[in-house]
């Protein structure tokens, strides 16, 4: 979250399929209704006469993010990224981020839906502290190139941090941005993984390209379904995504089997190969460009991918949140340059 400075806040979601962040919050892109009154839930929203908790099951996959379900998620990405920089309650005027992948970027109504069907004044509750917000205006950027703009680093980008001397290492990490990279590559690619496609963009000097045959492949939530499905059949016990995610991203406390791990590492492995093969039929320039891995998927991918001599360069953004935070960014430096237009206010 920003502050801008007519006193109007900037906040950022990017609604994944698997999870939804903010810049500051990450939580799996699932909710239900409470019972009762819904006494004793934590994260609890109380929206149009209706009470939710978040998690179960996750929504259901959506490309498109205009419809009942991701509102009440958005409120809850709202909410939580305002408690989490200490705002507990009041009336808010907002101006929202949101992304879509860049092949979906190039679909005006799609756009144009998201910024109609978000652009509203909206009262609610959540975990009992009143909030009335007011989305003067909604703003709609690609994804992968969003987190390019974003305060974070790449993998390589920490290797060159660390051969910096003490001092200079702390302004390195609040001032370094991966664009700053590929603004000095020739060549740049974007590979996006994340629960629901896996989108790819090109780059000349950090300038984004036009991509034939962009369409997203898909995502790391289909392969979950497929491992959930052999894991029971195979070994007769269920497990969760969240198991897997957490299992992969190498957490401690995964009460897994040997035989369960693994039959994951090999269905991501051949999740990993038969997305590369996808990749490689666009003829992207890996033998040539600067490749860099982002977005929840990641760590499905590491094993299999680190090493292979297509790539000749290869680099990873292992922080998820990193689209809505660089989204945050896009969308002050576009208010900045707009600072002649007047402002779009209450929705009327």
């Amino acid at each position: 979250m920003l502050y801008y400075n007519d006193g109007s806040l900037i906040v950022s979601i990017d609604q994944g399929n698997y999870n939804i962040k903010s810049a500051e919050v990450v939580f799996p892109s699932a909710y239900f209704p409470a019972s009762g009154d819904g006494d004793g839930d934590a994260h609890l929203l109380h929206y149009d006469k209706r009470l939710y908790v978040l998690g179960g099951e996750r929504v259901k996959q959506n490309d498109d993010k205009d419809n009942e379900d991701f509102l009440i998620l958005t409120l809850f990405g709202i909410a939580r990224e305002l408690e989490q920089n200490g705002i507990m309650g009041g009336s808010h005027s907002i101006y929202l981020g949101l992304t879509l992948p860049p092949a979906y970027m190039k679909i005006k109504d799609m756009r144009m839906n998201l910024k109609q069907f978000y652009r509203r004044e909206v009262a609610f509750k959540y975990n009992k502290r009143s909030y009335k917000i007011n989305i003067r205006r909604v703003f709609v950027l690609p994804q992968a190139e969003s987190a390019l703009y974003a305060y974070v680093l790449t993998e390589e980008m920490e290797k060159h941090m660390a051969k910096l001397a003490p001092e200079q290492q702390e302004v390195y990490r609040s001032t370094a941005r991966p664009i700053d990279i590929f603004i000095e590559e020739p060549i740049g690619i974007l590979i996006n993984i994340g629960g629901g496609t896996t989108d790819v963009s090109l780059l000349h000097n950090g300038v984004p390209q036009p991509l034939p045959a962009a369409d997203p492949a898909k995502g790391v939530i289909y392969t979950y379904d497929e491992l959930i499905s052999n894991i029971r059949t195979n070994h007769g016990r269920r497990i969760d995504e969240n198991t897997i995610n957490r299992y992969l991203r190498g957490e401690k406390n995964i009460r897994i089997s040997s035989p369960e791990a693994d039959d994951i590492r090999n269905g991501m492995a051949r999740y990993s190969n038969n997305l590369l093969g996808h990749l490689r039929e666009k003829q992207l320039p890996f033998s040539y460009g600067y490749a860099l891995t982002l977005g929840g998927g990641v760590s499905g991918v590491r094993e299999s991918w680190s090493g292979n001599s297509i790539f000749t360069m290869l680099d990873f953004l292992t922080d998820i949140r990193a689209t809505a935070k660089g989204c945050e960014q896009l969308v002050k430096r576009m208010l900045d340059k707009g600072k002649g237009i007047a402002p779009e206010s209450k929705v009327g």
